[in-house]
């Protein structure tokens, strides 16, 4: 007996999540905003100086804002209070940094670059993050510290607080000005900061277990400068390059960095490598373009009085051609600023005597053909931008992956059954069996679920086995005694039975489930279903 098995079909499905608008509406600077809700931005009035002493007038460069999944305001910060969408201080919300001795009459995240950051808690959805870091002009001998408060929103009857004794905790110390978020591959976020001894990345792991107390390091790079005493950093979309960016302006000392160093960026582990010196001008914002070919900077010009901002190519090439690729595409008039890319996929900076937002409209875009225009969106009156614009809000993007396999296997053979994707992770079969691959020998219906990178992808493939028997007999040999009749014969079938959806194949070249025999001789019946054959004589 001949028996041979094959896949039958073997189909993917996506369900997609829809990309949620969580940074969708913006604060920063003097009680400034702007709502990206509508078809068209629109200036808003709000309350990020709630709190604040009647002494402090020139508003806040730390500054964070995070919606829900419809792009409805949930809250935002300056890194040392929280302000609820009904702009009111949240109950618990006001001292996130557990610190007094503040210069100027300035809360100590203040004038941070990006001194706040908002991070959307793994594994519970009505949970955030807020990461506060203190002020290195500000702050003395308690700069560069980074706190943690969860704020639940289940709270205050929906609107959100700071949870009880999970505010002001400390994380690390002795950090500059720089602070992004990325996603990873594992379902988890790096929390990117910058040691303040040597240009030393750090990045902090989140994930659904917690904060990882044990940061990846990367660095020293550029080993001649101490880090930038202001700047940022950025990220680009695609998670593969990191931008840093610094300012030692006025201080101009020879062994500070100023600049703009590129890095490569590997959101599986959250190593920092490859780092590369694309100009020596002191620079403040930096962006990526949304299709992470160009790169944006503004910078002091030697000999100007005005920051400029200009572009690089990444698509260049070799590392001289994306330096020489360096295009000039704006003036910034008189003020440093942070650069942001919007939901509408426009990079802002803040313009004009910091009433307006300049744009880059199409920062694809190679040269001027960017579009960039200084004054793009006019803000309220009463409200005034400062140097900074809204961290990032990182999204862990939850997709679920359906794949649907049938395996029709023949009586004897084992079906090998194994995840549509094997780079993953938390292989999980319905039995408990914890691979990307078993052997199955009984139908059924199995089922297995496991993660993949890119994100955070949920995957449940299932199997459908079936066994196919076409164990027969025609009988043992025999001898028999025939008249010389038309009637007279002997009739074979296959265990006296039918096989549905069976094919059969006599001797003779008929197909019928049984055969008349009427004359001595050799018979031999073949039976084929679902690619599996039998035969017996």
């Amino acid at each position: 007996m001949l028996l041979r098995g094959y896949l039958l079909l073997a189909w993917l499905c996506c369900i997609p999540v829809a990309y949620a608008q969580y940074e969708n509406v913006w604060f920063f600077g003097i009680n400034a905003g702007l709502d990206f809700n509508g078809a068209q931005p629109v200036a808003i009035k709000t309350n990020i100086l709630a709190g604040d002493p009647p002494s402090v007038l020139q508003g806040t460069v730390a500054c964070a804002s995070v919606c829900d999944a419809h792009g409805d305001l949930l809250f935002y910060t300056e890194g040392s209070r929280v302000i609820n969408r009904q702009h009111n201080l949240m109950p618990n919300g006001a001292d996130l940094v557990p610190l007094t001795n503040v210069r100027n009459n300035r809360t100590p995240t203040t004038s941070t670059t990006q001194g706040t950051i908002i991070i959307p808690m793994p594994g519970d959805a009505k949970k955030y993050y807020i990461f506060s870091l203190t002020s290195v002009f500000d702050m003395g001998d308690s700069s560069g510290r980074l706190y943690y408060s969860v704020v639940d929103m289940s709270l205050n009857s929906g609107m959100g607080d700071v949870v009880p004794g999970q505010k002001g905790i400390l994380v690390d110390s002795n950090l500059m000005d720089q602070m992004v978020a990325v996603v990873g591959e594992h379902c988890n976020i790096w929390l990117l900061t910058v040691s303040q001894q040597t240009i030393r990345v750090k990045a902090r792991e989140i994930n659904a277990a917690g904060i990882n107390s044990a940061p990846v390091l990367s660095g020293p790079f550029q080993p001649a400068f101490y880090p930038p005493l202001r700047g940022s950093l950025a990220v680009s979309p695609d998670r593969s390059r990191l931008a840093m960016v610094g300012n030692d302006v006025p201080f101009n000392r020879p062994t500070v960095f100023a600049g703009l160093i590129l890095f490569d960026f590997d959101p599986a582990t959250g190593m920092v490598s490859n780092d590369r010196l694309l100009s020596g001008l002191p620079s403040f914002g930096t962006c990526f373009s949304p299709d992470n070919t160009k790169l944006y900077v503004g910078e002091q010009r030697t000999g100007f009085s005005s920051p400029a901002l200009s572009q690089f190519s990444l698509s260049a090439g070799t590392l001289a051609n994306i330096i020489n690729s360096k295009t000039f595409i704006a003036d910034i008039q008189g003020s440093n600023s942070l650069l942001k890319l919007a939901p509408n996929n426009k990079i802002y900076f803040i313009n004009s005597q910091r009433l307006a937002l300049g744009a880059i409209h199409f920062p694809d875009q190679a040269g001027l053909a960017c579009q960039p225009q200084a004054n793009a969106l006019s803000l309220l009156p009463g409200t005034t931008a400062t140097f900074g614009l809204p961290n990032i809000v990182p999204v862990i993007r939850r997709d679920t992956m359906y794949a649907s396999r049938h395996e029709i296997k023949c009586v004897g053979e084992l079906a090998v059954l194994q995840a549509a994707d094997t780079t993953g992770w938390n292989y999980q079969w319905q039995d408990s069996l914890g691979s990307f691959r078993r052997i199955a020998n009984k139908p059924g219906t199995y089922w297995l679920r496991y993660y993949t990178p890119y994100s955070c992808h949920y995957h449940i493939d299932t199997f459908h086995v079936d066994i196919v028997d076409l164990t027969f007999s025609l009988g043992s040999d025999k001898k028999l005694l025939f008249c010389d009749h038309p009637q007279s014969y002997e009739e074979l079938r296959p265990f006296d039975m039918a096989y549905p959806g069976a094919r059969y194949l006599w001797q003779d070249g008929s197909g019928d489930s049984y055969y008349r025999v009427r004359a001595p001789g050799i018979y031999w019946l073949e039976m084929y279903k679902e690619g599996c054959t039998a035969s017996d004589t």
